[in-house]
């Protein structure tokens, strides 16, 4: 039996829905988390044997000396947070999926795709605030995927479409239903002199090309152009390129946009719909 996606989402990560949870407009809060439980609703429907989320190492589990452009975690079980500052995100201790995580790593090196795999990779806020924003159950098998969205040089956005496409094909020899999510932006600037903006603009670009089924129009923008126009948080593009990537083609439903400037982000929730009819 084939594998399959059964589930393609993306939403936004920031650690401020914990520490500054009330502090944004209660409109604009309300709106976000519906659309994160909506889109939570939607995946446990989809019933996947296993989550795969692609998201950012925030230097946590990757220092100056080794920082991979793509690594899969193969453990049994991960555990977070990571950071020092634990109100980061909620603590948790996560199922992993490790036999599927092997799997998709040996596929994914025998195409020719150099990644590299985990089985200690503990989970930051990337990782942890989508698990509670979509209400996932801890024993539902997480794959933990880190792609490098922080420190430079950084893969491609033409790259990062290329792994999804290969990690489509290589859940296609799971046997498994797969749910994939991508974490991270939209746009916002971390410890910048441009810190509090949010480009509404370049953020709703984003989410009409989501919406449109044209996410791989974005592979021509550049980093200077992506972090010029929405913040070196938006270089966290990747983790939707990449997720967006598996679901070859079909345009994603926008559940949520919210421009937070509280939370210093452009916060949003994108689904994939039809997947697993």
């Amino acid at each position: 039996m084939s594998g399959s996606v059964v589930a393609v989402q993306a939403l936004s990560h920031t650690a401020f829905v914990n520490t500054h949870r009330d502090k944004a407009p209660a409109d604009q809060a309300e709106r976000f988390f519906a659309g994160a439980a909506e889109a939570g609703r939607r995946l446990r429907a989809a019933a996947p044997d296993a989550v795969v989320m692609i998201a950012t190492d925030h230097a946590n589990n990757f220092g100056p000396a080794n920082i991979p452009a793509v690594c899969i975690g193969t453990g049994a079980r991960h555990s977070g947070p990571i950071e020092a500052e634990r109100a980061l995100a909620p603590a948790r201790t996560q199922r992993g999926g490790a036999d599927i995580a092997l799997e998709l790593v040996t596929h994914l090196l025998g195409s020719g795709l150099p990644v590299s795999r985990g089985a200690e990779l503990a989970l930051d806020h990337s990782m942890l605030v989508p698990l509670s924003l979509l209400e996932l159950p801890p024993d539902l098998p997480v794959i933990p995927v880190y792609q490098n969205c922080v420190a430079p040089p950084l893969p491609s956005l033409e790259g990062c479409w290329h792994f999804g496409r290969r990690l489509l094909e290589a859940i296609s020899h799971t046997g498994a239903r797969i749910a994939v999510v991508g974490s991270g932006g939209l746009s916002h600037w971390v410890a910048m002199s441009r810190q509090g903006e949010i480009n509404t603009t370049w953020d709703r670009r984003v989410l009409e090309l989501c919406s449109g089924g044209r996410i791989a129009e974005a592979l021509a923008w550049d980093d200077h152009e992506v972090l010029a126009t929405g913040g070196n948080g938006a270089h966290e593009l990747r983790n939707w390129v990449a997720a967006l990537a598996c679901a070859d083609g079909r345009p994603a439903e926008v559940l949520a946009y919210e421009p937070v400037t509280e939370w210093l982000t452009g916060m949003a929730v994108v689904d994939v719909p039809g997947l697993h009819d």
